[in-house]
């Protein structure tokens, strides 16, 4: 049971690494959101390395791993909302009225 909640969470982490990468594949040179997928591509990585320190012969451990780790998400979810924020700076969108 360990084993898949680990890995389970261990996807969770790679996908949101996955998406940010793309996020700085597409990001116009000069866009906000650059300097903010910077710092969540640190955060990720400490967050990678937490997971993969999880471990079940170490209960207290991993109790407060996954404690940071869910500071981590919502510090990242708080980050997440400034780089929408500065990626869409000075964007109009289209009418909806016809």
């Amino acid at each position: 049971m360990f084993d898949a909640a680990q890995s389970s969470l261990m996807t969770f982490v790679q996908k949101g690494i996955q998406i940010r990468q793309n996020n700085q594949k597409i990001a116009p040179a000069g866009n906000g959101a650059i300097p903010g997928l910077a710092i969540v591509a640190m955060a990720q990585q400490e967050e990678l390395n937490l997971t993969m320190s999880l471990t079940a012969s170490n209960v207290a451990g991993s109790n407060a791993t996954v404690a940071k780790l869910k500071t981590d998400f919502a510090g990242g979810i708080v980050q997440n909302m400034k780089n929408l924020a500065a990626a869409t700076k000075g964007c109009k969108m289209p009418s909806t009225t016809t």
